[in-house]
């Protein structure tokens, strides 16, 4: 529901620590309109840039 949500309003990202979310997402990455990512290692991921 939550991701459904931030693909609605066109969100950049979708950030979670939920195992399962995150490991749906990389399974059907290709079809979801909307990047899903742990939050620690997208904030890794800023800082480095």
């Amino acid at each position: 529901m939550h991701v459904a949500c931030a693909e609605f309003v066109k969100a950049d990202a979708f950030l979670t620590t939920d195992d399962k979310i995150l490991n749906v997402a990389a399974r059907n990455y290709e079809s979801l309109n909307i990047k899903i990512k742990n939050q620690v290692l997208w904030l890794m991921e800023i800082e480095r840039k």
